[in-house]
């Protein structure tokens, strides 16, 4: 009665602690407390107490005490092999739904939407107490769909619940069996795919499958908001700090991307090779079959001579492969070797870009007899790279 209300505050919690002890997280012993002082706070309001016999109720301490891992997908892969096909299917439900365990055992034929893509989720047995709706894979509907059609589900409860009922009930028509003892079986699943159940990263039980989904969803570039609404979570910050999980190689990953983005790579300079006796050879050789040169410009008789003309000759390499201008005087050992192909005959019907010419400066696209006139005279020997 209400009358009981008077003073409970010791009562509750002698009994919060003994279900603490019981082994109960924090997370529901608050929850215990939340409903008890809502309770009161209606019977304040209502006027049948007059004050909340609760306000003094120390909160619990909610900080997960079980972490769990979120499985690789390789992991998971290596599980799903391992496995009995009716588990297998329970399995890849919840891998690819984050559906728990007592959603995906109360799911019928009838929550099957071929037209959605997806389940529809009624209010009586999620935990938020909400409709729901959530989206699978195509090709898994469909399995689950000839899945429900044969009845084996239903054929499978029977079996193992052999005369007694499963705690929960059996639903009509149940589109999955899914064990009581979830953890167990899922144990002795991954003991014979040989994944490890402890590790540095938390344990693995049933529900590990929904700490996986949500990872699975985070790493798929799914914003925080679509994973929230997929995970069916009230906020995001459930979804991303309760449920969400990091992974070392990705973590790597992302900071040698980081590091290529900032980082510039040295690279050596070209240069050639001048060791004693191999001056006429270049570390980047170029073929030379196809090159031809042309004789001296005023021997040839293109041009008069010029009288502020030097004796020098200068020398430069003209090619359409050139993607900069080249301004360098060839030293006398690569001249003398320029000084062979004089013998190869010139197509001067050929007409070139000439992107850099010593000592003129000009650039533009010009026949090698037109060389001449941007060169004032001067005693040119044109190496033409063909």
């Amino acid at each position: 009665t209400l009358g009981d209300l008077s003073g409970i505050l010791p009562r509750v919690e002698t009994e919060l602690r003994r279900l603490q002890a019981d082994g109960r997280t924090g997370k529901t012993l608050a929850n215990y407390a939340e409903s008890l002082g809502a309770f009161c706070d209606w019977s304040v309001q209502r006027g049948y107490l007059d004050d909340d016999p609760l306000k003094a109720l120390a909160p619990f301490d909610t900080t997960p005490t079980t972490h769990r891992r979120a499985m690789s997908a390789e992991e998971i892969q290596r599980l799903l092999a391992s496995c009995a096909p009716h588990r297998r299917l329970v399995y890849e439900v919840a891998f690819v739904s984050g559906l728990r365990a007592n959603e995906l055992r109360n799911l019928t034929a009838s929550h099957l939407d071929l037209d959605r893509g997806g389940l529809r989720l009624d209010a009586a047995w999620t935990k938020n107490r909400r409709e729901g709706f959530q989206r699978l894979p195509q090709s898994l509907l469909r399995r689950l769909e000839a899945f429900a059609e044969t009845g084996e589900a239903a054929e499978l409860y029977h079996e193992f619940h052999r005369g007694s009922s499963p705690k929960r009930g059996i639903p009509r028509r149940p589109l999955l069996y899914v064990p009581s003892n979830t953890s167990r079986d899922l144990g002795k699943d991954l003991k014979a795919a040989g994944i490890p159940r402890h590790g540095p990263g938390g344990k693995l039980d049933f529900h590990a499958c929904r700490a996986a989904y949500v990872s699975l969803v985070l790493e798929s570039g799914a914003t925080a908001k679509e994973a929230q609404e997929l995970a069916r979570h009230s906020t995001p910050d459930l979804t991303m700090n309760v449920y969400g999980r990091t992974r070392e190689d990705r973590l790597t990953d992302t900071v040698e991307h980081i590091g290529e983005a900032v980082s510039t790579p040295i690279r050596a300079p070209s240069v050639h090779k001048l060791a004693v006796g191999e001056e006429q050879r270049s570390a980047t050789p170029l073929e030379t079959k196809d090159c031809a040169s042309s004789r001296m410009v005023e021997a040839a008789g293109i041009e008069p001579a010029s009288e502020n003309s030097s004796d020098e000759t200068t020398t430069c390499v003209v090619s359409p492969m050139m993607s900069h201008p080249l301004r360098h005087r060839l030293t006398k050992a690569e001249e003398d070797q320029f000084h062979s192909f004089r013998r190869t005959p010139w197509n001067g019907g050929v007409r070139l870009a000439c992107f850099a010419v010593v000592g003129a400066g000009v650039a533009g696209n010009i026949s090698p007899h037109g060389l001449p006139n941007f060169l004032g005279g001067q005693r040119v020997r044109v190496i033409v790279g063909v």
